[in-house]
């Protein structure tokens, strides 16, 4: 039973990323057609097209003339910029955006739908970013066929949004549309891999009302405060969206990012785009466009509210509540986890001894494990690379992980088998919840949107916690112990697999065009969350009794071996195939 409800929440967690149904062409007009979008992908996406191309000159024909062809004007916003790929001779590069007015009845500000259409020189760009192109000109071709909006909508298709950190197009508009100062949000759109759901990735300052209006205008909404908090600090102006931040104008970012391998190189293709991915975008672009587009956008409080700290659940449901309460709430958690402490003490059920050694002990073992499995994947990435091979997302990759997860559990669980047996149990299971309450603590002064997949699990651990403290056992096999030790893995299960599954899509596998790098060492997040995850659980397995526990060890070293044959059996892709030259 307990195995089954383990289970279900693994696939309740996974649940987040579920994708959207994709509308046919045959939809109402009413309703996004990824199918329909589609057709524009595969207009001019056909060659790469960065600035200083031939082909970009194409590209911005084919948007000017399908703009023109909804019945409004095309404007052109001209100036120059360096030769940042070399393409004309290093002399300065004419680029150029375009963007289109549609105007709303009684206007009290105005919305920035905003994706880029220049390439890299390797890629044809068909998901990043002409998915955004294709999103834009489907949502006006929906708008245009409706009853207009209260407010006005700006439809922006930038230029030179790839050069580096510059992201000249975006920059320009801003510094020089007439109207910057009635901009009252954007939605801007991007793509890092090639399917997977679009996930707000990104907000600014003061995104309360932002999420509120995400919760109550989309309905599929799939957005992580601790992404946005841990983007913003080690990678914040990757995208155009810094350019309306700069300005302080806010926003939401969306990408979708799984399976990013062929990110800038030739394999992102047409053939490559998932249009459920595609689809997601124009559902966004389109309900929030109409949710927004009504409001009283004039409101003095619509960008001076706090922030939020919230979490997707099951892909429908959006989790949130002020980030000011986040300190609080880990202060009550840490007070909860003291006060248990302290009758655990006073019943001499556990002493301060093996506490210290228990949070130095699990402390240990998550940096340790974790710098050893990330290099490990590494090596993993190297070896592919000077076989002339990178790690195939959808199938080699997963078996590779799923194998240093089952890794992972066989260490962890041998080093408490040994350690049980020279203390309490429950004295070693306090280190782990004392490991995640100052880490709790820690991000909520620097980055609060961690808030949900740090505190929650760890509050609701402290119920079984509590139970065999008050019952004077380290464990108790009752079924009021079993159904408390569900509750608190079901919930530590459904929110921490987020982070788990996340950090490995977004940067699991190395993306050659990239930088030419190997994957980043985000892996050793999900590595890093899977022990946190563990360290809560494993303890509260003494429930089961005296297992033959060196036999699970090895089971589980057994089934990691499998996983890894299989994933090396499994073919990498052709380095070739990314059309990179050195």
């Amino acid at each position: 039973m307990f195995g089954l409800i383990i289970g279900l929440s693994i696939i309740a967690g996974l649940f987040s990323f579920r994708m959207v149904p994709v509308s046919p062409t045959t939809s109402s007009m009413q309703d996004f057609s990824a199918e329909r979008a589609f057709d524009h992908i595969e207009a001019i996406s056909l060659y790469p097209h960065p600035i200083g191309s031939d082909e970009i000159e194409k590209v911005r024909s084919y948007i000017i003339n399908e703009i023109t062809s909804l019945g409004i004007t095309a404007e052109i916003q001209e100036t120059t910029v360096p030769d940042y790929f070399r393409l004309n001779n290093n002399e300065p590069v004419t680029i150029k955006n375009i963007f289109t007015v549609i105007r709303g009845t009684n206007p009290t500000g105005s919305i920035v739908l905003a994706g880029h259409y220049d390439t890299v020189p390797a890629s044809p760009g068909a998901n990043d970013d002409s998915s955004a192109i294709a999103t834009l000109l489907e949502t006006a071709h929906v708008l245009l066929s409706a009853p207009p909006l209260k407010n006005n909508v700006i439809l922006l298709f930038t230029d030179a949004e790839e050069p580096g950190q510059y992201r000249y197009g975006a920059r320009f508009f801003v510094a020089n549309y007439e109207s910057t100062n009635n901009i009252r949000l954007v939605l801007n759109f991007e793509a890092l891999g090639r399917t997977g759901p679009s996930i707000i990735f990104e907000t600014g300052n003061g995104n309360d009302w932002l999420i509120e209006g995400l919760a109550q205008g989309s309905p599929n909404p799939v957005a992580f405060s601790f992404m946005s908090d841990l983007y913003r600090w080690i990678a914040k102006g990757g995208t155009d969206f810094a350019a309306f931040e700069e300005a302080s104008i806010n926003g939401l970012n969306f990408a979708y990012s799984f399976e990013r391998t062929g990110y800038h190189t030739a394999l992102d293709n047409v053939e490559s785009v998932d249009m459920r991915s595609l689809q997601h975008h124009g559902d966004y672009a389109l309900n929030l466009t109409r949710y927004f587009g009504n409001l009283d956008l004039s409101q003095p409080d619509s960008n001076t509210k706090g922030d939020s700290v919230y979490h997707s659940l099951f892909g429908s449901i959006i989790v949130k509540y002020p980030a000011s309460w986040v300190i609080p709430l880990a202060l009550i958690v840490g007070a909860l986890l003291c006060y248990l402490m302290v009758v655990a003490l006073r019943r001499a059920l556990i002493n301060i001894r093996d506490i210290i050694l228990g949070t130095a002990f699990f402390f240990t073992e998550l940096v340790v494990v974790t710098i050893l499995l990330t290099l490990a994947w590494w090596g993993i990435d190297e070896i592919h690379l000077a076989f002339g091979t990178v790690v195939e997302p959808a199938v080699k990759a997963h078996l590779l992980f799923v194998a240093f997860l089952f890794l992972t559990l066989g260490m962890m669980f041998a080093a408490r088998t040994w350690l049980f047996k020279r203390s309490d149990s429950l004295s070693f299971t306090l280190g782990p919840m004392l490991v995640w309450w100052i880490l709790a603590i820690l991000t909520s002064l620097y980055l609060s949107g961690f808030g949900i997949i740090l505190l929650w699990p760890l509050l609701f651990s402290l119920l079984p916690l509590g139970w065999g403290i008050y019952r004077k056992s380290g464990h108790n096999n009752s079924w009021i112990y079993l159904i408390l030790i569900s509750f608190s893995a079901v919930v530590s299960i459904v929110l921490v697999t987020v982070p788990i599954y996340l950090f490995f899509q977004a940067m699991g596998t190395a993306s050659p065009g990239f930088s030419g790098s190997p994957a980043f060492p985000i892996i050793g997040l999900s590595i890093f969350f899977w022990m946190m995850l563990l360290g809560l659980l494993l303890p509260h397995f003494q429930l089961f009794g005296h297992w033959k526990q060196q036999r699970i060890v090895y089971g589980l070293l057994i089934m990691a071996a499998v996983f890894l044959i299989l994933g090396c059996v499994f073919p990498g892709i052709d380095i070739e195939s990314f059309g990179l030259t050195s």
